[in-house]
């Protein structure tokens, strides 16, 4: 009696292997399962960092090519600005190429503090302040030239005078304008009858 019910009948010894093979292949599924899943955190194999690593080159290469396009532009700029400020004495045109330097170095990424700027920055002031020293002056000849018609000779010999130092002393002495000038004062003195103060001026 004991023996039997130690035991099972078959009907219960089939449905226990049933049940153990069930559990046997949950087990191995789940192996299989979680080895995927560890290879999932394997390192990508050598031909995706292959092209990764062509793919930064390539990257790379065309930022430098960008930076020195961009280089390019503002050199070619620069030489502009240099040319109409220091050899044709035409100030806003250079204030124009100093200007579009700097966008192009704004766009292309330049920092505030890069010394390319800050040279620029200092041009244009100097071209700027030299365009309002031809303006103002211009007003100041114009101002000498009516005393001139109206035969006040001192008034008009002072406009120019002062119309010369200003542009010597902010455009310096190679500016082809204070020759025009200096004539016009040698004029004022012949007209005076001052001969020897005219051949001094001219």
């Amino acid at each position: 009696l004991i023996r039997k019910m130690m035991d099972p009948p078959a009907p219960l010894r089939k449905i226990g292997s049933l049940m153990g093979g069930l559990r046997r292949s949950g087990l191995e599924e789940k192996s299989s399962i979680l080895g995927q899943a560890s290879s999932f955190d394997k390192p990508p194999s050598p031909c995706f960092s292959t092209i990764e690593g062509i793919d930064d080159a390539k990257n790379a290469e065309g930022a430098a090519s960008m930076s020195k396009a961009s280089k390019e532009s503002v050199a070619r700029l620069l030489k502009k600005a240099h040319r109409a400020h220091k050899k044709t004495f035409r100030y806003r045109l250079a204030m124009k190429y100093y200007l579009l330097a700097m966008r192009e170095m704004t766009n292309a990424g330049y920092p505030d503090s890069d010394p390319l700027a800050a040279r620029i920055l200092k041009s244009l002031n100097d071209v700027h302040h030299a365009q309002s020293t031809v303006t103002n002056s211009a007003d100041i000849v114009r101002m000498g030239i009516q005393h001139e018609d109206r035969d006040q000779l001192i008034k008009a010999l002072r406009m120019y005078t002062i119309a010369y130092r200003m542009r010597r002393d902010a455009l310096g002495v190679d500016h082809p304008s204070l020759a025009v000038l200096l004539n016009m004062m040698g004029s004022v003195q012949v007209k005076r009858g001052e001969y020897g103060e005219a051949m001094k001026i001219y």
